[in-house]
Parts: C-alpha cells; structure tokens; sequence
C-alpha cells in the first residue's frame, strides 16, 4: 500500500480534481480513485490530501503495468439561488509507473502543468501464505445452525437433508473445511451445534452442544470426522 501526497502546479483553473484510473487486460482505463475538490492557491497551484492506494487495487500488484492519473476542471453555476454542478471538464491525463510514485518523480502533462509528489511511503503487503510461512497457526471450529429455519431434513429443499450429496451444510464444511485443515497443525476440529434438542442427551433446546456428544471434548479428528459426526447427528434428527 502506498500513501501519497499530490500537488498540482501549472492549473490555472478556480477548482480542480483528479481521478486515478487502472488498466483493464483490454487496455481500457477505468477509475478506482477520485480526489477532493482543491481550491486553488495563488495563481497555478493546488494540493491534495493524502491518499492510500492498494498496488493491488492499481496495477494488480505488477509495478511495470501503467496506471493513469486525469485532472478534470470542477464546474458549477449558479441559476436563480440554485447551484448546478456537473459537466466536468477533463483538462490533462497521464499515464505513469507506480514506481514513478515510489521515487517520487513528477508527472508531467506539458511543460507547465506538472503533477509533484512531495511525500510517498510504501507500507508492505502481507499475503495469506506470508503469514503461514512465517508461523501462523490456524484453528478451524465449526458451528451448525439447527433450527428450524433450516427445514424439515426429510424434504427435498431442507439445508439438513438426510441425502449427503443434496446435504447444503455437508456441502459447505467439505468445500471450505478441505483448504482449511491444510493449514492446522494438529487437524482436531471442535463442532458444536445449536437450535434443537439432541435425542438421549438434551431434554430441551439447546444453544451450544457437542456434536460429538461431549461437551468437554468437542473435537474429532479431520473433516472427514466433522463429516461423518455431522451426518450422524442429521439422521438421528
């Protein structure tokens, strides 16, 4: 991520904006950022609040991808007490390198109009994958909503259907769950429930109960256990 501070020098213009465009695979340019309104100081200058700007968000974190700045003329009249604004009016564009805001080196549209840089600092961007290189341990517990909301598990259109392949929360905890144990240690994940009275444990409707059926050792081993512990418990619902 980026910081960066913009001035203008060279815009005689009352009032201006700018608007930072990324490029599209299809060359195109589309706007991600547009600036505040600045007033003008003196007679050709203008200076914009500091920005945070995602590489991500801009280039799509390749540094020798062009990006595009554009500083428009803000327009407004005034009728009869009543202001219109609008039609504003696109005075310069650029393209640049991301590197060129790094070094801070100005961007020129003419020889009098001239974007500067005077303050650009990069914080570094951590990836999912830094921080498990680094240590990061994940802890995957898993919660299963029982109430009634979720259907009868004998019809067709309940989320707990008593059919696996047509089973919705079967079908989430597989699909997330496979990714995720990759990334715990020791592959023991506590799954607990709520909503519904459990047979032969509970008497009443419960809020957070074992799926496993003890509430002290919530855990089974890998997501094939919180498959089986899950289809178990369906059935005997």
């Amino acid at each position: 991520m980026y910081k960066v501070k913009f001035k203008a020098l060279g815009f005689t213009q009352p009032a201006i904006f700018y608007r930072l465009n990324k490029q599209l695979s299809s060359g195109q340019f589309v706007a991600i950022y547009e600036s505040e309104t600045s007033k003008r100081i003196g007679t050709d200058t203008h200076e914009f609040k500091l920005v945070e700007v995602y590489s991500n968000e801009l280039v799509n974190d390749n540094e020798n991808q062009p990006a595009m700045i554009e500083v428009f003329s803000w327009y407004i009249r005034t009728l009869k007490y009543r202001n219109y604004k609008g039609n504003h009016k696109s005075i310069a564009k650029k393209t640049f390198l991301i590197t060129q805001l790094a070094e801070r080196i100005s961007i020129k549209f003419s020889t009098t109009q001239i974007i500067e840089v005077p303050f650009c600092h990069k914080n570094e961007e951590y990836s999912f994958l830094s921080y498990i290189f680094n240590g990061l341990q994940l802890a995957l517990t898993i919660a299963v909503d029982f109430t009634l909301s979720n259907g009868e598990p004998s019809k067709a259109d309940s989320l707990h259907h008593y059919d696996p392949s047509k089973n919705q929360y079967l079908k989430a905890i597989t699909a997330v769950g496979r990714i995720l144990e990759n990334y715990d240690s020791d592959k023991m994940f506590p799954i607990f429930g709520f909503g519904c009275k459990v047979p032969m444990i509970l008497d009443k409707v419960s809020h957070c109960f074992a799926l496993n059926g003890n509430i002290f050792n919530p855990e089974v081993p890998g997501i094939e256990g919180v498959i089986e512990c899950k289809s178990n418990l369906t059935f005997r619902l």
